[in-house]
């Protein structure tokens, strides 16, 4: 057909989309004759291809991969060679290098929204021509996953403070939240409920790691991306040792040291001992932190506890071993009172008693001593009686009662104050001799031929006479160391009470006794008289009455040639006289 105006020796077809045959007819005009001749037909052959597609749009997480670039394969004439662009902005395109050349294409991983596409070529008897495919935007969800902080470190058992979010997570899509918990820094798991951008953790008692993990999602792609990871140290003491002693010691004693196994710990090493009154209410014991601890003289029931230290930085953590009681067996003995003074062989009286007050079961020990009151002291023989008879001590005695107290199998002695029974051995002396006289006779002045032994107290006499030797009653008025008796006409005997007072006790013994014996001689009775002439002889004297007396009887005749004045007449020994 013909070309409307194509009427040039050159003719443009423009554009074409499908093959085409061309030719020129040329006409020469001489007069009126018109003659018309054709040229060989022109093939103009359009290269007509559908470059196909290579799939629809993706969203991706960021730095992944999308998905490899497939779809459906181009068709139409001539054969087919492939080049991929790609755009950041999707108007503008770059061939991808190094050079993507296949059907399909596999992107790297992408950081940015990208778009791509696949230029087809199709080159026909040497010519070639290029078709682009749809274009795939690839969304990359872009977000920041945020930060969160820092690492701790508590004591085991403890709360630590909370994992904060030092930054958000801020981007595309509906973020969310979810903490992860592990329990060695590998494997993390989910921490149930654990979805604000904060995360309060619970007590711990070994070490923790967490982190946030972020996701976003867009168009129903989710993505994840997780936070730095933030450890809580937990300073374990791993083992608290322990230690032993528990024990019962007298009041004033110092305990036995104690016995340890050390604890073992994350940080460093220490120890504290702590000490209780009351095992409730301890206080810290200055400069006492070494495994082992020797208590000092105690003088009531104590408790001692250890506290194992682990320091790591500056958090220092603690924990006690346990606990052990030295029971102090705490008595107060009581007192004895029965200081007193007693004469010799007399009882002395009781010895009484403030019962022993504390701890423990009481038992009892006396001891005397006639040495002073602080050496020579020996136990009593069956004295374990609260209180005490002493009896009739010979001498100045000492006593003391000793208590022991039994707690817990250990026995605890302590002594009470001292008792001092004084015996005043005082000794009464002696007299003088007996002494016989006459009827009427003062006899000698009775003195003290051994002096009296006082013993420390104050002297006393009283001069007792007796008519029989048996029943003696004092002289009023007697009562010096000396005696003068007045005449006596009968047997008389005296005896010296001597007394010695030694603090307030008077203590008397008497004398031997000495014995006034009056000779009591009655001279009987002669004839009456006579009367005789000068020179004659008398009649004989003689005795109408004997003469009697107390001892043995002699006579002597005397004569008198006044009656007044006689003269003894020898060898006259006869109750008669001629």
């Amino acid at each position: 057909t013909e070309i409307s105006g194509a009427t040039a020796d050159s003719y443009s077809p423009g554009i074409l989309t499908s093959d085409r045959w061309y030719k020129l007819r040329v006409s020469s005009t001489v007069g009126a004759n018109v003659c018309h001749d054709e040229t060989d037909a022109v093939r103009i052959t359009v290269i007509n291809f559908v470059p196909g597609t290579i799939g629809s749009d993706q969203v991706i997480c960021h730095n992944t991969v999308p998905a490899t670039f497939t779809g459906t394969a181009p068709s139409g004439d001539g054969s087919f060679t492939y080049r991929w662009e790609s755009s950041a902005d999707g108007v503008t395109y770059t061939s991808i290098v190094p050079a993507a050349e296949g059907s399909t294409y596999t992107s790297p991983a992408l950081t940015a929204d990208t778009w791509f596409r696949r230029v087809t070529i199709s080159t026909l008897n040497g010519e070639s021509c290029e078709h682009e495919s749809n274009a795939v935007q690839v969304n990359v969800i872009l977000f920041d996953q945020g930060s969160i902080g820092g690492d701790q470190v508590i004591c085991e058992g403890s709360v630590p403070l909370p994992i904060t979010s030092v930054a958000d997570a801020s981007g595309e899509g509906l973020l969310q939240y979810q903490w992860q918990v592990s329990t060695d820094g590998v494997t993390f798991s989910n921490i149930t409920g654990a979805t604000n951008s904060e995360y309060q953790p619970g007590a711990l008692i070994q070490d923790a790691w967490y982190r946030r993990v972020v996701t976003s999602t867009v168009d129903s792609r989710t993505c994840t991306y997780i936070t730095n990871t933030v450890k809580v140290t937990v300073n374990n003491i791993l083992t608290v040792g322990s230690v032993t002693g528990s024990q019962t010691i007298c009041e004033g004693d110092t305990p036995s040291g104690f016995t340890s196994v050390a604890g073992t710990v994350d940080g460093v090493l220490s120890y504290q001992w702590y000490s209780s009154l009351d095992g409730v209410n301890y206080s810290e014991m200055a400069g006492e932190t070494s495994e082992l601890f020797t208590p000092v003289v105690l003088t009531q029931d104590t408790w001692y506890k250890r506290h194992v230290v682990s320091t790591m930085g500056l958090l220092v953590c603690d924990k006690e071993t346990g606990t052990v009681k030295v029971t102090v067996n705490n008595f107060d003995p009581g007192s004895i009172a029965g200081d007193q003074t007693i004469c010799l062989s007399m009882p002395a009286s009781m010895i009484t008693s403030v019962a022993p007050t504390g701890d423990g079961i009481f038992s009892y020990a006396w001891y005397s001593s006639t040495v002073s009151e602080t050496d020579g002291f020996a136990p009593v023989s069956g004295a374990s009686s609260e209180t005490y008879y002493p009896g009739a001590p010979a001498q100045d005695t000492w006593y003391y009662r000793e208590v022991t107290s039994t707690l817990n199998g250990v026995t605890c002695v302590e002594n009470t104050n001292v008792v001092k029974v004084t015996v005043n051995n005082m000794t009464a002396g002696a007299i003088g001799n007996d002494e016989t006289m006459c009827s009427g006779t003062v006899p000698a002045n009775i003195t003290l031929t051994t002096a009296p032994y006082f013993d420390g107290g104050t002297p006393s006499y009283q001069w007792m006479i007796s008519n029989d030797n048996f029943n003696f009653t004092n002289i009023p008025g007697a009562t010096g160391d000396s005696y003068q008796p007045p005449a006596l006409t009968q047997d008389t005997w005296y005896r010296l009470t001597v007394t010695s007072t030694l603090n307030g006790v008077a203590c008397s013994n008497f004398t031997n006794v000495t014995a006034k014996l009056v000779n009591n001689v009655s001279g009987g009775s002669i004839i009456s008289d006579q009367a005789i002439c000068y020179g004659g002889d008398p009649v004989p004297f003689v005795s109408t009455l004997n003469g009697s007396g107390d001892g043995s009887i002699s006579y002597r005749w005397e004569q008198s040639y006044d009656s007044i004045s006689f003269t003894a007449i020898a060898g006259t020994n006869s109750p008669v006289y001629d």
